[in-house]
């Protein structure tokens, strides 16, 4: 990803620290989960997987669906990336049955592609590729 890693997350670390001194809780789970984005995208995994599980413990606390599911996409894509494909399809299962749920259909095409994802790299066939069938919508 092209553009300037190192300003964002000084950018997103400033936003941290003012939602933590004005207690605002939805702010720190956000900002925690845009410093793992940016740490991902520029090759910190393991710094991001520890943004994204603090901002989703928070997330899970404050019952924020919406930010709950989104990061628990990027959670699960993290642990998809260092080869834990179990957890992260369950993470990526769990964000796309909050996103049925609600009825909500913005980010269930990435749960659904990292759940694809997992599929495949889990290596365990069964069958043929269900491809052709048509998803309900």
């Amino acid at each position: 990803m092209r553009g300037d890693h190192w300003q964002a997350a000084r950018l997103y670390e400033e936003s941290l620290a003012l939602s933590r001194r004005g207690s605002d809780e939805r702010g720190v789970a956000s900002s925690l989960h845009q410093l793992g984005n940016v740490s991902s995208d520029r090759g910190g995994y393991k710094e991001a997987k520890e943004y994204y599980e603090e901002g989703l413990a928070l997330s899970r606390e404050l019952g924020d669906t919406a930010l709950l599911a989104s990061t628990l996409i990027s959670v699960g894509a993290e642990f998809l990336l260092q080869g834990d494909h179990e957890r992260g399809a369950r993470l990526n299962q769990e964000a796309a049955e909050l996103l049925r749920e609600r009825g909500s259909r913005g980010h269930l095409q990435y749960a659904l592609d990292n759940l694809g994802w997992a599929a495949l790299m889990r290596g365990t066939p069964n069958g043929p590729c269900p491809c052709t069938k048509r998803v309900s919508r």
